[in-house]
């Protein structure tokens, strides 16, 4: 049931639910002659309203301050402050159950409250036990065809830029600097880039070793990635075999990720 729900279509039948309960809703009305154009309307909004305009952005919020890869301009920190994030939800999940329970005296107005918000919760509770919730590194090396001067690292932990000691090897030397993020110089001549990430509360680790092309679409780059955590054994995974993008758990302490191009 639970990986039903989680694939492509379970979550597309997911996002119907709604509208297929105002469709029954409207039905029913009809049939027993209560049919009214303002009901459907007010049922509708507030069942979707609360799910598009309160839990879901919240829920995609929380996912994102901490797994995100990139970092945009302009961050509120405080909208995702454990108080504001848990209250929000907590409102607009309330606010289903006190439609269900007291403000609804319809029978099937008060189930369908009752039945979207514990699905709401289940939902939520699916989403942190698979994962969608947990801190994440992502290390990534970009080369943007479009720029021939867009050659870049990144690093960032939680969803914030993280220092870390990066090392590029050429044929010819080596360039040294800790920074969150920089260019690339020459990365046809580039033979290994070695970040070295500090110990933090990230779980898993993602490398992404691209290149973007003049049309705008994502390509791995031909590259063998190890990654050494602590006391762990290096980890190495071909980038042509496994994609661009390389997804591990993490344990506590540093870690060095090595990616060498081919």
């Amino acid at each position: 049931m639970r990986e039903a729900i989680a694939g492509e279509r379970g979550r597309f039948v997911v996002s119907l639910t709604p509208v297929w309960l105002v469709f029954l809703l409207s039905e029913w009305l009809l049939l027993t002659g209560n049919q009214s154009f303002t009901a459907p309307l007010s049922y509708g909004g507030v069942i979707t309203g609360t799910l598009v305009g309160g839990v879901f952005p919240v829920l995609m919020l929380v996912a994102a301050r901490r797994k995100a890869e990139l970092v945009p301009g302009l961050v509120l920190r405080f909208l995702g402050h454990p108080i504001v994030v848990g209250g929000i939800y907590v409102l607009f999940v309330t606010n289903l159950f006190l439609h269900g329970l007291v403000i609804w005296s319809g029978a099937i107005q008060q189930a369908s409250a009752l039945a979207v918000g514990m699905l709401a919760v289940g939902a939520t509770i699916a989403m942190a036990r698979g994962g969608a919730f947990t801190p994440r590194a992502v290390v990534e090396l970009r080369d943007d065809q479009r720029d021939a001067q867009a050659a870049v690292f990144a690093v960032t932990i939680k969803g914030q830029p993280a220092t870390a000691n990066v090392r590029l090897r050429y044929a010819d030397g080596e360039q040294v600097c800790q920074a969150a993020g920089g260019r690339v110089p020459k990365l046809s001549a580039l033979r290994q880039a070695i970040i070295e990430l500090p110990a933090s509360q990230a779980k898993e680790l993602k490398v992404w070793a691209h290149q973007m092309t003049r049309e705008g679409q994502s390509e791995r780059l031909p590259a063998i990635v190890d990654i050494s955590c602590g006391d762990a054994s290096t980890r190495q995974f071909d980038l042509r075999v496994t994609g661009e993008q390389v997804l591990v758990p993490l344990t506590s302490g540093a870690c060095t990720v090595q990616i060498t191009l081919c």
